[in-house]
């Protein structure tokens, strides 16, 4: 407000700061060309040091969401994975390094009771958990259940009996 002169903002005393018409606000705006970068990282280096905000408010934020992370009935574990996988790569954009363990036990947390037995072969079956080999097997479980869904209904269909159309008579 102190680049409005005082007799602009009598005028406008019953308004609010934040309601001041933009026709009296006047913005700096500076310009990027990336001519200053002489390869892609460097240009993708200013490009983030410039427009993306590493701001406390935002981790606290995003820790939240992860710890609280489910997985929503209906969705595909590819599509549960991608939106993991995007919340830990917003971590790493506030330099927030998540280890791999630990990422493996985020995910297996924010799976339903459904998954239980595999959670439980999947912590105790080996000394150190692997973020990939729990991706893989949460994947792989989801092909089986699919195949065991289109397997059950082809049997069913094969197995189905036509009936006699004259009784039987018992002669005894």
């Amino acid at each position: 407000m102190a680049d409005i002169p005082e007799e602009r903002l009598a005028g406008n005393a019953s308004i609010p700061p934040q309601y001041i018409p933009v026709s009296s606000t006047k913005f700096e705006v500076e310009k990027f060309d990336g001519k200053e970068q002489n390869s892609v990282k460097e240009l993708w280096q200013a490009l983030e040091d410039k427009f993306i905000k590493k701001s406390i408010g935002n981790c606290p934020y995003l820790k939240k969401r992860i710890f609280h992370f489910q997985h929503k009935k209906g969705t595909s574990m590819n599509d549960h994975l991608n939106d993991f996988n995007k919340m830990i790569v917003d971590m790493k954009n506030l330099d927030v390094e998540i280890n791999d363990e630990d990422k493996a036990l985020l995910l297996l947390n924010s799976l339903p009771n459904t998954y239980e037995h595999l959670v439980t072969t999947l912590l105790y079956g080996k000394e150190k958990i692997k973020f990939i080999d729990v991706s893989n097997a949460l994947v792989n479980n989801e092909y089986r259940k699919k195949d065991q869904i289109v397997h059950k209904e082809s049997t069913s269909k094969a197995l189905t009996v036509r009936g006699r159309t004259n009784p039987r008579r018992f002669r005894g």
